[in-house]
C-alpha cells in the first residue's frame, strides 16, 4: 500500500517568500517566535483576504509589536510586479495577509497609515493590478478602521479612471 502525504504546514511556510523576507528582518529568536507563528498561520491560506472575517483574522497578531515593525519594514520594499504571481513568484498571500495585519494594527499607526498611503500612492501611479486587492483591504476593513476611507476613496477614484 503505498501512501501519498503532502507538505506540513511548515514545509510550505519555509517556501513562501514571506517567510523568506520575515527570516532576514528577523534576527531575535524571541521575536521570531511570533513572526513564525505568522508565517504558519499564512501558510493554511489558499488565498488572499476576501471577506471581512478573513481580514480580521489578522488582529489576533496585530499587538505583536516586533512583527508589525518587521512587517513595515519588508513591505516597504517588497516588489509588487504588475503580472501573473506564479511566474513572477510573487506571494500575492502573504503580501496581502501582511497588508491586512498592518491595516488593524494600532502599534504604529501613523507610521502604517503612510506606509499604506505610498503603497497606493505607487501601485496607482504604476497601474498594476494588485490595486483592486489592496481596494478590497480598504473597503473591508472601513467600517472597524475608518482612517482606511480616504485610502479606499483615492483608490476607487484611480480606478475609476482607469476603466
Amino acid at each position: 500500500m503505498v501512501v501519498i502525504t503532502g507538505q506540513s504546514i511548515e514545509q510550505i511556510a519555509k517556501k513562501r517568500q514571506l517567510y523568506k523576507l520575515l527570516r532576514e528582518q528577523i534576527s531575535n529568536e524571541e521575536e521570531w517566535e511570533g513572526a513564525w507563528k505568522f508565517c504558519k498561520k499564512a501558510a493554511t491560506f489558499a488565498h488572499a483576504p476576501v471577506t471581512v472575517k478573513e481580514y480580521l483574522r489578522m488582529e489576533a497578531f496585530s499587538a505583536d509589536e516586533a512583527l508589525v515593525l518587521a512587517l513595515s519594514a519588508i513591505i516597504e520594499k517588497w516588489d509588487v510586479p504588475n503580472e501573473n504571481p506564479i511566474l513572477s513568484g510573487f506571494d500575492v498571500i502573504g503580501y496581502f495577509y501582511s497588508i491586512a495585519l498592518i491595516s488593524v494594527a494600532q502599534y504604529n499607526r501613523e507610521k502604517n497609515m503612510k506606509l499604506l498611503k505610498n503603497i497606493c500612492d505607487k501601485l496607482i501611479e504604476e497601474k498594476n493590478e494588485y490595486c483592486k486587492l489592496l481596494l478590497r483591504n480598504m473597503t473591508r476593513l472601513k467600517k472597524k478602521y475608518p482612517d482606511l476611507t480616504a485610502l479606499e476613496e483615492k483608490l476607487k477614484a484611480a480606478l475609476l479612471v482607469e476603466e
